[in-house]
């Protein structure tokens, strides 16, 4: 089969999109994690902070909502690394594509995964948005504990 420069040169430009979608999910990915970070953090230092006062009812509450943005943090996260693996997959296929025959038409393999990369970004942006709602939740737990 000879090398055909024009068919590779329309291949980088074909695979350009899913590697954006990858560079995006990395940055989702990273607010995600510095979000999980900071909420087991604060679980931390709520767990000290009720050892040492007698009041430890009151931080039932923040740390009920707080495990819940946590599992959704975490969710979001595990879920935006599917995403980040279906998108290169995407990318896999559409170079693998033009060596091997895969059987299919390596529109629909490609654009199947493509779907599923994208299905799996929307769910991991709805459990940090959900999360992000919660941490307001636990704003109004702060600033109530912090002042009496």
């Amino acid at each position: 089969m000879p090398f055909d420069i024009t068919g590779v040169a329309h291949l980088f430009q074909i695979a350009l999109t899913p590697a954006f979608l990858l560079t995006g999910t990395g940055a989702l990915l990273a607010l995600a994690s510095s979000r999980l970070s900071a909420g087991m953090e604060r679980a931390r230092s709520l767990h000290e902070l009720a050892k040492r006062d007698a009041k430890e009812n009151e931080y039932q509450q923040e740390f009920k909502a707080l495990d819940r943005s946590i599992v959704l943090l975490h969710r979001a996260f595990v879920i935006g690394l599917l995403s980040a693996f279906f998108t290169s997959l995407v990318i896999t296929t559409l170079f693998c594509g033009q060596f091997i025959s895969f059987g299919y038409s390596i529109e629909v393999i490609a654009s199947a995964l493509f779907a599923m990369a994208t299905l799996a970004l929307s769910i991991s942006i709805l459990f940090i948005t959900i999360s992000v709602m919660l941490g307001k939740k636990l704003q109004h737990f702060i600033t109530r504990l912090e002042h009496g």
